[in-house]
């Protein structure tokens, strides 16, 4: 039988310097996921992706925000995804 002494003050100083690091994380990654093209699109997940642009009249004074979206897009995700397409679609 081995006898252990725990100090309390370094226990609770542990725990409480973990919990502020987890919380960190925790942050930077919410931070990391809700910016750039994760905001429009979301985090793409699969290799494959088809990427459908509605090009009709109505969208057409958005253009300029969807162009810079796409390129986002482009940079920051699919470039690492094994193959995508894009489909215009219009009225």
């Amino acid at each position: 039988m081995k006898y252990i002494h725990v100090d309390v003050h370094k226990i609770e100083q542990y725990v409480s310097t973990l919990d502020a690091f987890i919380v960190n994380n925790m942050l930077e990654r919410l931070g990391w996921q809700i910016s750039g093209s994760r905001v429009p699109f979301g985090m793409l997940v699969e290799g494959r992706i088809l990427v459908l642009l509605d090009c009709s009249c109505a969208i057409m004074k958005e253009m300029l925000g969807l162009q810079q979206h796409l390129r986002m897009l482009i940079k920051e995700q699919l470039a690492y995804t094994h193959d995508f397409n894009f489909v215009r679609l219009e009225e």
